[in-house]
């Protein structure tokens, strides 16, 4: 998961607030790649960060743990509402 990272795919994912800061912190290191506009500009500050910081697999490793768990939690939520209730006409209730 983490060549994720290094190929730049997981800065997509970024909102606009998480994707603002983290220009601000690749313009003060290499303004060259700070524009992000291209997918080769993308990989080059990934790599970038990830050579000058290495907490940054570290807070990878979190945002996967994250996002994983939101995917999760929003695909059963999405489930009980859906069904909620589908069972009962055979008895099945959902436990509380």
């Amino acid at each position: 998961m983490f060549l994720k990272w290094k190929q730049g795919y997981i800065i997509d994912g970024f909102n606009d607030e998480k994707l603002q800061k983290f220009k601000e912190i690749v313009s003060l290191v290499a303004p060259q790649y700070s524009n992000l506009n291209d997918e080769d500009t993308k990989v080059k500050a990934a790599e970038l960060t990830d050579e000058m910081f290495g907490e940054i697999s570290d807070i990878y490793d979190d945002w996967v743990t994250e996002y994983n768990y939101c995917l999760n939690r929003g695909g059963v939520e999405w489930i009980q509402s859906d069904l909620c209730g589908i069972f009962s006409n055979y008895g099945l209730v959902e436990k509380e």
